[in-house]
């Protein structure tokens, strides 16, 4: 069982902040949750104010750590592809071309076997024209 891990994209700074806490306990007299981001103070902002991004539990083929929101590109049955990291029913996903009908897409789940193909190159906040 992995625990639980978060980066933050800052709406306010519009850049991403690696997260060292998350409160359930309002420290606010707004009775808002709040998230301790890693900065050289450590302090406390409304939740309201980021996007948490969650480790998926994986590394790319660079043993950099994939996250919700990233932009990786791969290989799929022999084509490359782009494609952000995104939660669905089936877990950690990427939507890569379907060799039949390349308009439609695939929705392919993140697992260990795929890892070996894929390269984190940026995420949807700060390179958003990365995706085609």
């Amino acid at each position: 069982m992995r625990v639980p891990k978060f980066r933050a994209w800052d709406l306010d700074n519009k850049k991403t902040e690696d997260v060292t806490s998350i409160d359930f306990a309002p420290p606010f007299t707004t009775g808002k949750f709040s998230v301790r981001v890693f900065d050289r103070e450590g302090w406390h902002k409304p939740l309201y104010n980021f996007i948490l991004l969650e480790y998926t539990g994986f590394l790319d083929k660079n043993e950099v750590e994939i996250y919700e929101g990233d932009i990786i590109e791969g290989v799929h049955d022999g084509d490359e592809f782009k494609s952000n990291v995104y939660w669905d029913d089936a877990g950690f996903c990427v939507t890569v071309a379907n060799q039949y009908f390349p308009w439609l897409g695939e929705i392919m789940p993140i697992h260990d076997s795929v890892m070996k193909c894929i390269e984190v190159i940026g995420n949807i906040y700060e390179n958003p024209e990365l995706l085609p």
